[in-house]
């Protein structure tokens, strides 16, 4: 699920993944890196916001991914990936401190890790007219 608002307090709009996952029917097959991949590369064509905060250089967009639970989003040899690892270690976020309206009422029942973010560039209309054309890369995704 991807969206555009989170309830954030923050000075920085941008997409949101609220969930990401490989239906239970299809884990262990290596889906994740490519879903990841197609929801990405989705944001960097489509979303053209950017970051006007001061976690980061002008030119950037910020992606958020929130509710993370440590939910069971893939598996592979008996081994499960949750989105806390995914997020965090094969994806390139970090925390994001929480400024939502509910998280002053809950500080004490949420973890710091609750959310993510990451910068992306901005990419050029050249630079999306060339990506459209071409497949993605796979290489060098492991999970597990």
């Amino acid at each position: 699920h991807l969206s555009y608002r989170d309830g954030s307090h923050d000075p920085s709009m941008g997409p949101t993944v609220e969930m990401i996952a490989v239906h239970k029917e299809y884990r262990g097959q290596g889906l994740l890196p490519l879903l990841w991949d197609r929801i990405r590369r989705f944001i960097e064509e489509k979303v053209a916001l950017e970051c006007m905060n001061e976690m980061t250089s002008p030119g950037n967009m910020m992606i958020k991914a929130t509710q993370l639970t440590n939910a069971i989003i893939d598996e592979h040899n008996g081994r499960v990936t949750t989105d806390k690892e995914f997020f965090f270690t094969y994806a390139g976020f970090s925390v994001q401190e929480q400024k939502s309206m509910m998280a002053g009422l809950m500080s004490g029942n949420r973890p710091i890790d609750e959310e993510a973010v990451l910068f992306a560039p901005l990419l050029t209309e050249d630079q999306v007219k060339s990506r459209l054309t071409e497949q993605p890369a796979m290489a060098g995704w492991k999970i597990n």
